[in-house]
């Protein structure tokens, strides 16, 4: 019996790899080449980055031939920010 494979890549892992070697933006692509199961991860240290990472990340998604779905994932820090934003301009 194989160990299961295709976990999702924390973005606590991506934002140690970007701390540890001085990076603002991180993107991580995962491979099972048993299972074809993958995955993309990113982050970005400023709002700006994290947006931009995560821009990169569904490039990445879309040439390796993800659904479209998943090619149009937006950050819950730009999601946040963007609620914030409406709430002000409703006011």
């Amino acid at each position: 019996m194989s160990e299961k494979t295709g976990n999702p890549i924390p973005i606590n892992w991506a934002k140690k790899i970007a701390e540890d070697l001085g990076y603002t933006q991180i993107i991580i692509h995962g491979y099972d080449g048993n299972t074809g199961i993958q995955h993309v991860t990113t982050f970005g240290k400023s709002l700006a980055d994290c947006d931009n990472a995560a821009k990169g990340g569904n490039v990445i998604k879309k040439m390796l031939g993800f659904p479209q779905e998943a090619c149009q994932a937006v950050p819950s820090r730009i999601k946040r920010k963007e609620k914030q934003i409406r709430t002000i301009e409703n006011k």
